[in-house]
């Protein structure tokens, strides 16, 4: 059930260029300077994505997760992926490298390398909101293989609401899919979004 690095890449840029494509079901605002609308203003920059504080929207403190469920680990990691703040991240890839810290080495590394970072005309539109994102999930029960004592599946339906005082925007709807790998205590090894 593990699919590689580059493939993994292809199928979560795949997922948001088709979910970005569809109004209200986007997991991010592109990340490719392509995606974004011929009209729109996008600037594209090749950097490490840089979270620099804590964000608004209620992302749980990763040092007080309880590595021991997978429960715990695998809700932490996808609220903390889908909760972006406009005042404190570079984009939406700096949510996504918050999550390193529940990452086996292989996936954080890959979460926090560098890429090119880009604004898409949707970031610009949060930005003069000064928005951020709260995250909502609910578990999918049904959809995940059984667990073994070294490797665990969760699923979820996640909602995604970007917001700002006197502003809400969109919603997003999508489903995560979460691989994680028990050796001292659980870490998201592999993630898929639909």
């Amino acid at each position: 059930m593990k699919a590689s690095t580059t493939g993994l890449a292809v199928l979560f840029l795949l997922a948001l260029g088709l979910t970005a494509c569809t109004p209200g079901t986007s997991p991010v605002p592109s990340q490719t300077a392509t995606a974004a609308p011929p009209a729109a203003a996008s600037s594209t920059l090749a950097e490490a994505p840089t979270p620099t504080a804590t964000p608004r929207g209620g992302a749980p403190a990763l040092e007080e997760v309880d590595r021991s469920s997978p429960e715990a680990v695998g809700d932490a990691f996808v609220i903390t992926a889908w909760t972006m703040d406009t005042q404190t991240d570079s984009g939406p890839a700096a949510a996504q490298a918050r999550c390193a810290g529940l990452a086996t080495s292989d996936l954080a590394a890959q979460l926090t390398a560098t890429r090119p970072q880009s604004t898409t005309s949707e970031w610009a539109t949060w930005a003069a909101h000064r928005a951020y994102t709260t995250v909502e999930l609910a578990p999918d029960y049904d959809t995940r293989p059984e667990d073994t004592p070294t490797t665990a599946y969760r699923a979820w339906t996640v909602t995604v609401r970007p917001q700002a005082p006197g502003w809400t925007g969109k919603p997003w709807h999508l489903t995560v899919f979460i691989t994680m790998t028990k050796t001292a205590g659980w870490a998201v090894s592999d993630w898929k979004v639909s």
